[in-house]
């Protein structure tokens, strides 16, 4: 999500080389998960014969995104207070 938040487009191999380690099974099923969920798009098309297929987060993933980023920055700054 975060690579999609930041970077707009991108084609599955893009997402695929900025998770460390991560099967191209994983990331799909991930992929699928998130679209079920409304959080992504994809689009897809043939170049010089080979699929290629991207993907963008919509606005209900970047509100979703941004929720979660904000609830991880107040536990971080309550944390010590714990």
């Amino acid at each position: 999500m975060q690579t999609l938040m930041f970077s707009g487009n991108v084609e599955f191999r893009q997402l695929k080389h900025s998770i460390p380690g991560i099967t191209d099974g994983n990331l799909a099923s991930h992929l699928r998960v998130l679209e079920e969920l409304g959080y992504v798009g994809y689009h897809k098309e043939i170049v010089n014969r080979m699929p290629r297929t991207s993907y963008e987060i919509t606005e209900e993933g970047r509100g979703a995104f941004r929720e979660i980023f904000n609830s991880l920055r107040k536990m971080i700054e309550i944390g010590p207070h714990i």
